[in-house]
């Protein structure tokens, strides 16, 4: 239980001792929530998890590689070690996984038995450049960031440039180094310096400048993400954002499967948490 160090010979405002109530019950009001994470299931096997799939597929990168889990533990595996280890995977459509190796920008696409689909060149997308991050986009696409052009591009499966956006670095200079790109409900959230939220024509929609997070989670209006040993709940639409304490220490990452589910990938392990209210 976290505690105040107050001392009591001191004389106090009524403004200060109303401050100290409201963050000695914001502090007892966390930890209740803390507590009820219940844990139901450890899965030991588990280390380099980075989310799950629509059919209920664990799936992580561990040594290069990505190795996918399912419900039964069944174990399969893809790698490409002419390209490298592998930086990133997006498993939004299981049906097109989307797999990223940052040393030299290449993306293949996997069905949904690890078996390539298409492989496209990094240095083909937007000659001279190199992408640095990429998602899945919607419509048989995806979104790649080339840091060297200060831009995010649309292609197809096959390669074929689409949309694109306007130099980042000279209309929005405080932008800053991009980390991470999502695309939910016709919007694409870029993590730099903050989050900044464009519509799917590229255009800037608004900036969450207080988030600095290099992961996270879009569901409707809300955006999850960590915070230490904590995870917050952003509504961009309320203006809102709610803290929840974690039941771990020096969680990894974290999966928000359904308003009361949660994974946390641990040193150790990769843990299931059911919350006994709505997360959200």
């Amino acid at each position: 239980m976290r505690s105040l160090n107050l001392l009591a010979d001191q004389p106090l405002v009524a403004s200060a001792k109303l401050l100290s109530f409201l963050l000695v019950s914001y502090l007892l009001f966390a930890e209740v929530r803390a507590d009820e994470f219940r844990l139901v299931a450890t899965h030991s096997h588990i280390k380099g998890f980075v989310g799950m799939d629509a059919l209920g597929n664990y799936f992580g990168i561990e040594n290069g590689e990505v190795v996918r889990y399912t419900s039964h533990a069944l174990t399969s595996s893809y790698s490409n070690h002419q390209l490298g280890p592998v930086s990133m995977i997006d498993v939004s459509d299981p049906l097109n996984i989307l797999v990223f190796f940052e040393n030299f920008g290449n993306v293949v696409f996997l069905d949904k038995n690890l078996t390539g689909k298409s492989s496209i060149e990094g240095f083909s997308l937007y000659p001279p450049h190199i992408p640095s991050v990429v998602c899945m986009s919607s419509k048989h696409s995806f979104w790649a960031y080339f840091p060297d052009a200060f831009r995010f591009v649309n292609f197809s499966f096959r390669g074929v440039q689409g949309i694109s956006s306007q130099d980042l670095n000279s209309n929005y200079p405080q932008m800053g180094q991009v980390k991470f790109m999502l695309e939910n409900d016709d919007k694409l959230f870029i993590a730099a310096n903050g989050i900044w939220v464009f519509d799917l024509h590229a255009n800037h929609l608004f900036t969450i400048g207080h988030i600095h997070a290099s992961r996270f989670q879009v569901k409707g209006n809300k955006i999850f993400y960590l915070a230490e040993d904590t995870l917050m709940i952003y509504d961009f639409f309320l203006d809102q954002e709610n803290v929840f304490l974690l039941p771990e220490k020096g969680t990894k990452t974290f999966f928000i499967k359904n308003n009361n589910t949660l994974y946390l990938q641990t040193n150790d392990a990769l843990k299931r948490y059911v919350y006994t209210g709505k997360l959200y």
